[in-house]
């Protein structure tokens, strides 16, 4: 069974969880948020059921698993099936593409990234979100992603790997955020991520290397060629 095919068949599951886990939600919305450029035509890229795009104002999305697409549609998401590693769209047609824990989805970055890139305009951004493998609920999840109906075939990466994909793929790091900040407490588990968390725990800070969830602006920058060239 197909990634797609595990979230075709748990669409309402997938969809609930951010009920269930409401701070860890908003908390990683915040942080997404506070790297969103402030105007420009962007899309979403795996856009799921429409959770992020929708509060953030993100009008457009591509989403490969059919009830999902359909559920952000709901949302008010004109949405085009398909998937990231081969985007319908022309070059260099958005200012910005959102990323949001599709990562992990992914056994290859490359192919995923290159076409994020092609996509946007010069200087445009890549926004991208992620759970941190090397956080304690990175840890969590690893440990225990053979039970979850979601992360079961989950390749989960670490900031400094993301980091290091998104610079080779043609971007500059600009900004990078992150929230989830501590240890969940006992009771924990893939299906309830904020047991044992406080307040302070999902401020969005800057920087990497704390939090479980980050969030990262890389500008699109010119090919080797295009530089050559110029």
């Amino acid at each position: 069974m197909t990634a797609t095919d595990v979230f075709d068949q748990n669409t309402a599951e997938y969809d609930a969880w951010f009920d269930a886990n409401l701070l860890v939600y908003q908390a990683e919305m915040e942080t997404v948020r506070a790297l969103l450029p402030s105007n420009g035509v962007g899309i979403e890229v795996g856009v799921g059921t429409g959770r992020f795009a929708e509060p953030l104002g993100v009008k457009i999305g591509l989403e490969p698993a059919r009830r999902m697409a359909r559920m952000a549609q709901d949302r008010g998401i004109d949405v085009c099936q398909g998937v990231g590693e081969s985007l319908p769209f022309p070059s260099e047609q958005f200012d910005f593409v959102l990323l949001i824990t599709v990562d992990c989805f992914v056994c290859d970055l490359a192919p995923l990234l290159g076409e994020a890139r092609r996509i946007i305009r010069p200087e445009g951004s890549l926004i991208l979100g992620a759970v941190d493998r090397a956080s304690p609920i990175g840890r969590m999840y690893e440990a225990n992603k053979h039970t979850d109906t979601f992360y079961r075939e989950a390749y989960l990466r670490s900031a400094d790997e993301i980091v290091t994909s998104v610079l080779a793929a043609g971007f500059r790091l600009d900004r990078t955020r992150q929230t989830i900040i501590g240890t969940p407490g006992q009771g924990a588990d893939t299906s309830n991520v904020q047991v044992g968390f406080g307040p302070e725990a999902f401020e969005v800070h800057e920087g990497l290397g704390q939090g479980a969830f980050i969030a990262l602006d890389a500008r699109k920058q010119p090919s080797n060629r295009s530089i050559q060239e110029e």
